[in-house]
C-alpha cells in the first residue's frame, strides 16, 4: 500500500464544515480515466509505502487537526491494508466519520467488504454511456455495475443521517463530474440518478474539469462557451442536494437543486460569466 498525498481541504459543507476534510490518496485505480487529477498516483503508482499502522497514525494526525471527516480515495485496490489500518485507528481512539471516496467501479463483493469500515460514501458517479467510460476510462459496462454499487449503498445505509450542525454521519454524497463537450452524458447520467435514487441522496455537480495526466491522447477537450450551460434541455425529476456557493458560504439559491461545488471555483478561478452561467444552468434544472 502506497499513499500518494494526504491534506485538509474545503470539501462539500455536509463533509467538512467550517473545519475542513482530511484528504487521503492511495496509489492504485481499478479505472484508468484519462483525465484524472491525480493520473500520476492512481495509474502511475507514485506514492510512500504505508504500512497499515503509519496509516492509522495519518489518520489519527489529521483527526488531530481538526477535520470534521476524513475522505480515503482509491480504497479498493488496498482494502486489506486500509481494514488493518481503519481497525488499529478505532482502537488508538480514531472517531470522525470516514469517506470512501469511490468511482462507483468496484465489484459488488468488494463494496460489500469495505461498507462497515466506512461511515459515508462519496460516491463519483462518472458516466451514463457505456462507451464513453469504455473510451475514457478503458472499463466497459460502467452505468450497470455504478447502479448496483449505488443500490447496495442504499440498503446499507438508508436515508442520509446529520447531526445538529448538519454535518453527514452516515450515509452517501453523489458527485458528478461535467466533461466539456458531453453534456449528453451529464443530462443522461442525471436522469439515471433521479430514477435510481429513492434514498435521495445529494448530487455534486463538479464544473472543474482539468485536462489532467492522458487527456491529450484520448479526450482533447473543446471549448465550454457559457451558451452551453444555458441551452442544456433538462427537465425531469432530480437529486435533493445540498448548496454550497462559490464564496464558501452554505446557501441555497432559489430552485436550485444541484450543488455546485465550492472549492471549484478557488481552483479554476471560474469568471463572473462563468459563475452567472452556471447559476442559469441551475435554474434550467428545477
Amino acid at each position: 500500500m502506497k499513499v500518494g498525498k494526504f491534506y485538509r481541504n474545503r470539501e462539500e459543507r455536509c463533509i467538512s464544515g467550517g473545519t475542513g476534510c482530511g484528504v487521503v490518496y492511495l496509489s492504485g485505480c481499478d479505472m484508468r480515466c484519462a483525465y484524472c487529477l491525480v493520473h500520476d498516483i492512481s495509474q502511475g503508482g507514485k506514492g510512500m509505502p504505508y504500512p497499515p499502522r503509519q496509516l492509522a497514525e495519518l489518520l489519527l494526525s489529521l483527526q488531530q487537526r481538526g477535520v470534521s471527516h476524513i475522505s480515503l480515495a482509491n480504497v479498493e485496490p488496498s482494502a486489506d491494508e486500509v481494514i488493518e489500518a481503519i481497525a488499529i485507528a478505532r482502537k488508538l481512539g480514531l472517531t470522525v466519520p470516514l469517506c470512501n471516496n469511490f468511482n462507483g467501479y468496484a465489484p459488488a463483493a468488494m463494496t460489500e467488504r469495505l461498507l462497515p469500515y466506512f461511515q459515508a460514501y462519496i460516491m463519483d458517479f462518472k458516466y451514463a454511456d457505456p462507451a464513453l467510460g469504455q473510451r475514457l476510462s478503458a472499463v466497459p459496462g460502467y452505468p450497470a455495475r455504478a447502479l448496483a454499487n449505488l443500490s447496495l449503498l442504499g440498503l446499507h445505509y438508508g436515508p442520509n443521517r446529520y447531526d445538529a450542525a448538519g454535518l453527514l454521519q452516515s450515509g452517501v454524497l453523489l458527485r458528478h463530474l461535467i466533461l466539456p463537450g458531453q453534456w449528453q452524458n451529464t443530462e443522461d447520467t442525471l436522469r439515471l440518478l433521479a430514477q435510481n435514487n429513492p434514498r435521495g441522496y445529494p448530487l455534486s455537480l463538479l464544473p472543474d474539469f482539468v485536462p489532467e495526466g492522458n487527456t491529450a491522447a484520448l479526450y482533447r477537450p473543446p471549448g465550454m462557451p457559457a451558451r452551453l450551460y444555458r441551452s442544456c434541455p433538462f427537465a425531469g425529476p432530480f437529486p435533493p442536494v445540498i448548496f454550497a456557493a462559490s464564496a464558501g458560504e452554505n446557501r441555497k439559491w432559489p430552485r436550485c437543486p444541484l450543488t455546485i461545488h465550492q472549492s471549484a471555483f478557488r481552483r479554476t478561478r471560474v469568471s463572473r460569466r462563468r459563475r452567472l452561467a452556471l447559476y442559469r444552468f441551475s435554474l434550467v434544472l428545477a
